[in-house]
């Protein structure tokens, strides 16, 4: 395969591909998240528990976020699209576990 394909190809990028869990702090997010950093790919945990996060790797993202607070919710959407273009990745997968 040539450069160009290779280049072209989404499988063969090296461009950060990022799972963002919502609800990552506690209980079945933050199961996710352990699952995904375990794998030793990068994620972004969003959640109101911030203080018992402690994240293993430069690449990973943590935004605190309390649903109940439309600010917050507005900051943490501009935080998300922040940090995954600054890092020039995607985002590939979006888990939902707040509230659950």
């Amino acid at each position: 395969m040539t450069e160009a394909k290779a280049a072209s190809d989404p499988k063969k990028s090296t461009q950060l591909q990022y799972t963002a869990i919502l609800g990552g702090t506690n209980g079945l997010g933050a199961a996710i998240a352990k699952v995904y950093q375990n794998r030793g790919e990068p994620v972004i945990i969003m959640g109101r528990s911030t203080k018992k996060i402690t994240l293993e790797d430069p690449k990973e993202v943590l935004i605190r976020l309390d649903l109940e607070d439309a600010a917050s919710s507005d900051r943490a959407a501009d935080e998300l699209k922040a940090a995954v273009n600054a890092r020039r990745g995607r985002l590939k997968r979006f888990y939902w576990t707040a509230g659950m």
